[in-house]
């Protein structure tokens, strides 16, 4: 575990250090997150290719829904020149699935990648994007959650 720690890590730093476009014409953003989970998602930019996402919400697992609340570091960058406001982003980060009477609690230490395109016309922006993680309290696992979402940009 704490091998592939490190190589998330060090992916994280190389993308951070090599991803100096500009990545976002927004400071921070409010949503919602659908998929596996459904998600309140905050967003905001630490840098201009940096970002830090805060998701809390409910976790369905085995048939029972769990509290979970969360957070990820992203590095951002604009995937092509061809499209305008179309960006790609990885990261890192964990989140706390809190216990019910099925279910104890899980630690989950995750990584993340995937597509926001942000409108011209409009303080909205959609997102796509796959999150695997690993379990490591109760039933040490590795699985990934979806999520399509949309935000409010300010």
């Amino acid at each position: 575990m704490k091998r592939s720690l490190k190589i998330v890590a060090t992916l994280v730093i190389i993308f951070s250090s090599i991803c100096n476009l500009s990545a976002q014409e927004y400071k921070s953003s409010v949503g919602i997150r659908l998929g596996t989970s459904i998600n309140a998602s905050y967003k905001i930019f630490i840098e201009e290719n940096q970002a830090i996402e805060a998701i809390a919400g409910i976790s369905r697992v085995g048939g029972n829904s769990l509290g979970t609340i969360g957070g990820l570091y992203q590095v951002q960058s604009q995937l092509t020149n061809k499209v305008n406001n179309l960006d790609w982003y990885i990261g890192a980060g964990g989140f706390y699935r809190f216990a019910n009477e099925n279910i104890n609690s899980n630690l989950l230490i995750s990584t993340v990648i995937g597509l926001e395109y942000t409108f011209e016309t409009a303080p909205i922006n959609l997102f796509i994007d796959i999150l695997p993680y690993y379990n490591v309290l109760d039933k040490v696992e590795f699985d990934a959650d979806a999520s399509l979402g949309v935000r409010y940009i300010f």
